[in-house]
Formats: C-alpha cells, sequence, structure tokens
C-alpha cells in the first residue's frame, strides 16, 4: 500500500478454518478484539455496523487463577458518526475511499507483581502499576481490496492519580479476600500519549470462516512496540442479526518501550522499575474466544495467552467478558 492509497483526514489530507483454524487454535483475534499490540486494545472493525456500536469490556486474571502482572482491566467502546466532529479525529489517518467509522474508546488497566502480600518492591519483579485514557479512533475499510486501517489516539495517566490501588483494594475487600500491598511502590504518575496504526488484510473467505493477516504499530509514551500475526473466525459470522462464531488470533510483538515495566518517560521517579536490559523484546500472544450475537445484542468470551516480557516473569494468562449492543 502506497502513501497515496492512504486520507490523512484534517490538516494532514494531501488530496488509508476447520484445520487451517485449528493451526493457529493458539491464537487470537482480528475480528473481534484489537489494539493487537497492546493489552487494552479491543478490536471493533469486524463489530461496527453502520457507524454505530457500544460496547464494555471487563477482563480479569482471576478467571484463569491467577492474580499477578496483567491483573484487570475494564473500558468501553462508542461509534457513532457524530465523534467525526472531534478535532482529534482529523489527526488519524484512513484508507482513501470506502467507509469510516469514528470511536471514543475508554480503558483502565491495573498491574501487579506475583506476591501481593509485601510491602517492598519485589526485585525482579513487575512494578506495581496501573493507567487510564480516552482515546479517539477512526476504522476505515476498502471493500475491494479487502484492507482494514484502524487507528487511535490515546491520552490519559500513569500512575497512582489512576486509581489502581483503590480499585484492587476496594475489590479484594469486597471479596473478603487479603488486601493487596505493595501499592505504595508503583509507577508514578506520568503522561499517557499514544498514537496506534493497525492494516490488516482479508486473505480468505467464506460463508463459514474467513482469515486475515495484519500489522500494527505503537508509538507513545505507555506503549512503544510494534507486531505482525494471524487471525481467523469459523461459524455462523455472515448474518448481521444472529452469529455464532470462534475466533482466534496469533501474533509475534516487538517491544521498543513499555511504561508498565520501565516507568514513565519524563517522570523518572519511580521508586521501583525493571532496567532496560531486563525487558523481553519479543513476546508471543494469542487469543481465543466466542461471540454469540442475536438481534443487535451481542456476548464474546475470549482467553489470552501471553508470552514473558521480562526476563525473570513468566507467561500470562487473563480472560475477558465483554457486552456489545448495535444501534
Amino acid at each position: 500500500m502506497s502513501w497515496k492509497e492512504l486520507n490523512w483526514v484534517g490538516w494532514m489530507r494531501p488530496s488509508h478454518f476447520l484445520l487451517a483454524w485449528v493451526a493457529i487454535l493458539l491464537p487470537s483475534f482480528i475480528p473481534v478484539r484489537v489494539v493487537a499490540g497492546n493489552i487494552d486494545s479491543n478490536d471493533n472493525a469486524w463489530l461496527v455496523r453502520n457507524e454505530r456500536l457500544f460496547r464494555f469490556d471487563y477482563a480479569n486474571d482471576f478467571f484463569t487463577g491467577t492474580d499477578r502482572y496483567y491483573t484487570q482491566g475494564y473500558g468501553f467502546a462508542l461509534f457513532h458518526s457524530a465523534l467525526a466532529k472531534s478535532p482529534l479525529i482529523n489527526l488519524l489517518v484512513a484508507l482513501h475511499g470506502g467507509s469510516k467509522s469514528y470511536g471514543l474508546t475508554f480503558r483502565h488497566c491495573g498491574f501487579t507483581p506475583t506476591t501481593l502480600d509485601s510491602d517492598a518492591a519485589l526485585i525482579g519483579d513487575r512494578p506495581f502499576a496501573s493507567y487510564l485514557f480516552l482515546g479517539h479512533s477512526l476504522i476505515s475499510s476498502d471493500p475491494r481490496r479487502d484492507l482494514t486501517l484502524i487507528s487511535e489516539l490515546d491520552t490519559g495517566l500513569i500512575g497512582e492519580g489512576s486509581g489502581g490501588k483503590q480499585i484492587q483494594t476496594g475489590l479484594h475487600r469486597a471479596l473478603g479476600s487479603s488486601l493487596p500491598r505493595g501499592w505504595d511502590n508503583q509507577i508514578r504518575n506520568d503522561l499517557v500519549l499514544d498514537y496506534y496504526v493497525r492494516i490488516e488484510k482479508r486473505v480468505a473467505a467464506t460463508a463459514l470462516a474467513d482469515a486475515a493477516i495484519f500489522v500494527d504499530s505503537t508509538l507513545g509514551t505507555l506503549y512503544t512496540n510494534a507486531a505482525a500475526g494471524l487471525a481467523s473466525r469459523f461459524g455462523k459470522i455472515t448474518d448481521d442479526n444472529n452469529r455464532l462464531y470462534l475466533f482466534g488470533r496469533l501474533e509475534q510483538k516487538v517491544v521498543g518501550y513499555d511504561a508498565t515495566l520501565q516507568g514513565g518517560l519524563f517522570n523518572r521517579n519511580s521508586p521501583y522499575t525493571l532496567p532496560t536490559e531486563e525487558l523481553e523484546r519479543f513476546v508471543l500472544r494469542g487469543e481465543v474466544g466466542i461471540t454469540i450475537e442475536r438481534k443487535g445484542y451481542a456476548l464474546q468470551f475470549t482467553r489470552s495467552f501471553q508470552g514473558r516480557e521480562f526476563k525473570s516473569g513468566f507467561s500470562h494468562q487473563w480472560a475477558e467478558i465483554s457486552f456489545i449492543r448495535h444501534f
């Protein structure tokens, strides 16, 4: 795809399964879930219809029997044509021609080390961290070439101000669990400003299955990385009113910077972070799940897998449930 095929919106405008599916079963997600390279990314490209969608997600590793690393996340996405009027939408790239869907996303994520019963920082383990952001998202599609381009600009905060300590403590108290200790060592307050772009190409499609390849990249103060992978769906995928399908995705991520491990880019006063040499630069990620949709409502369950992010760490898994409404 050449630069001429991209439409730089606003001031940037220069006038964007069975065997096959089993083969990637340990994987992932194109059709149903993105910001592919990042934990907080949900792909709405295959869910938005008529430029409208509301989605709420809740993720927790409690569903997979652990309480560490990426321990909890929640958020929403709203797509509506009225969001095209937001000035920040003008900063997002899009494919030339085809359809466009404009979205607003919110996400809060929390991260902890392997144990929650120590007041001291656990050297060689993951730091406590949490962040929240509000993002503007643009999905553009070119059906003639089976291309979809997703771009997103996220702005927010990492650190104490995002309330990770209060949220996890409150949840543990409500469940009657022991209260987490160690949050005083969390990553300190800093700016979240990330720009994310993903291009995906559908390479196969039938009435019961489809598959796509994708590449994406994030540049910013929270994450800087790139990824490439394969995703597919299998089941009843062509009926917009009633759908039931399995989905999967597998991706290889190349990590440049991760503020949840290394601290904020500007505020270097966090009491404990992991040194750069401890990061794993190549991280494998995958997802499998199921989507059930009927008459404009959908329920989605996703199981995610991730290789270790730092040299003394472990692989991790978590699950997410999503409630979706088309309107």
